[in-house]
């Protein structure tokens, strides 16, 4: 073979061994690429697989978020439950006090109400005792109270043997039981008739100007003169019973009084019935 084609061949030969280092030096690097992307796939695996722990691990922290907030909701049913308990005793303590009180008012109006009633029967009692003070006062009346009445009378104002207003001396309202008649005489003393009489125009008994209750000579009348119809002096009939609506007078027995004397006359007695007296 020429040397020219064998150093042809050999240079086609020693291109065709360098493109095949070439390829196969390519193809190590191409084959390290691939191992490359085969620990990058890996890598990828494991980074799949750790998001997946990832995730799961989200997962469970949601959950014990969930777990969590689960807890919070029964929590807060709790503080609820506490608060309907709180609200609850609360209102036992408010409606037990409220029923304390109220007892306490009832105990306290009851009382309230006992006073007013003792009140009451106390006033009821006074009244009673003041009716029976009325009825001790209507039953002294009855059995005899005291009357009395003064009368002043000018002996020249005497008539004789006459019953006038102006010797009048009193008037029984009632039936009432005459027990004195006492006279006094002023400074001046009295004069005119031989006597002066008192006489009544009742009905029953001694009445009128000649049948006379008593009579006390005039002589006997002097200044400064006290005398009782009971006297001795007197010609008496003293006491007598003035009746309902009779008057008792005093006047002269034979003549009409004269002079500036004045006679002060107290006829007193007893009532002989309720209310009688001498007015």
């Amino acid at each position: 073979m020429p040397l020219a084609a064998v150093r042809q061949a050999q240079a086609i030969s020693d291109l065709v061994a360098l493109g095949l280092g070439t390829i196969q030096s390519q193809a190590t690097v191409i084959e390290s690429d691939f191992d490359d992307v085969a620990a990058t796939a890996s890598q990828v695996v494991i980074t799949v697989s750790d998001t997946a722990a990832i995730e799961k691990a989200v997962s469970d922290i949601l959950s014990d978020g969930v777990i969590i907030k689960s807890d919070l909701v029964v929590t807060t049913s709790d503080l609820a439950a506490i608060e309907t308990k709180v609200v609850t005793i609360a209102s036992d303590i408010v409606e037990s006090l409220i029923g304390t009180v109220a007892s306490q008012v009832l105990i306290n109006r009851s009382a309230c109400s006992d006073i007013l009633s003792t009140c009451v029967h106390l006033k009821s009692d006074l009244i009673l005792a003041t009716s029976d003070l009325g009825a001790v006062e209507v039953f002294t009346e009855r059995i005899g109270q005291p009357t009395a009445i003064r009368t002043v009378v000018a002996v020249s104002d005497l008539t004789n043997n006459t019953q006038v207003a102006a010797g009048l001396l009193a008037t029984a309202s009632g039936h009432v039981l005459v027990e004195q008649v006492y006279i006094a005489v002023d400074g001046t003393g009295a004069a005119g008739p031989a006597n002066f009489e008192l006489s009544t125009d009742c009905a029953w008994g001694p009445t009128g100007v000649d049948d006379p209750v008593a009579a006390e000579a005039t002589a006997s009348l002097g200044a400064n003169v006290t005398v009782l119809a009971t006297a001795a002096s007197v010609t008496p009939l003293v006491p007598f019973v003035l009746e309902n609506a009779k008057k008792l007078y005093i006047h002269g027995s034979n003549g009409a009084g004269s002079g500036a004397g004045n006679l002060a006359i107290v006829v007193s007695g007893r009532g002989l019935g309720s209310g009688a007296k001498l007015v």
